[in-house]
């Protein structure tokens, strides 16, 4: 008798283990009890990565989580917060926001030193691609260094971002656009708008160069 309930509550515990192990992983929710410390310390290990030279020294990650927000002046609660939980840890992070109806930005995408080369950002990417498109996203835009060569060669390499436009010799626009089988006509009204919107960033960009000789 002995034997069998030792039995069963090692089948037991193998099995909390087993369901916590797969309820604890993947990209989900952005919880501030559970991750606000781990984000920080993603950002504190790539500051110069992820934030612009003119934000250096007063950007607060705090204000960002604290209240969703896309901007360092205002309280919008417009940025979706995800996180990447691997084994009980948080160990990738996701802030993304609509700019219009059907324009969304990537904030950030980043994934703690420890954790990296194993595939996770590409995963976390394809994730915030498939849920911007959810969202009603037909238009996809990041901003980053010209100098991150590894985000580069993610969102250019890999997923064919489209370079758009260039500001200060330090920073770029980068566009995509969903793939759709069975486009109406209020999709192509709104992609042919944002495709005239990315002609006047990319002359913008240019003037900006000029400018910066």
């Amino acid at each position: 008798m002995k034997k069998i309930i030792g039995i069963l509550t090692c089948l037991l515990g193998l099995f909390f283990a087993y369901s916590w192990f797969f309820y604890d992983n993947g990209i989900v929710d952005y919880v501030e009890s559970r991750d606000k410390a781990a984000i920080k310390k993603i950002f504190a290990d790539e500051w110069k990565m992820l934030i612009s030279d003119e934000s250096m020294n007063t950007y607060s990650v705090d204000f960002m989580l604290d209240n969703r927000s896309e901007t360092q002046h205002t309280k919008s609660d417009k940025l979706v917060l995800k996180v990447l939980r691997e084994r009980g840890q948080t160990i990738g992070f996701l802030a993304y926001y609509p700019k219009s109806l059907y324009w969304w930005h990537l904030l950030f995408l980043a994934v703690d030193k420890d954790h990296r080369k194993k595939g996770y950002a590409t995963k976390m990417l394809q994730f915030v691609i498939d849920d911007m498109i959810a969202r009603g996203a037909a238009k996809i835009t990041i901003f980053t260094r010209l100098a991150n060569t590894k985000a580069r060669a993610l969102y250019e390499g890999k997923f064919g971002f489209k370079d758009i436009a260039h500001y200060q010799d330090k920073y770029m626009d980068l566009v995509w656009y969903p793939a759709k089988k069975n486009v109406d006509d209020h999709d192509k009204a709104i992609n042919s708008a944002a495709l005239r919107y990315d002609k006047h960033a990319v002359n913008y960009g240019r003037l900006q160069q000029v400018r910066n000789l």
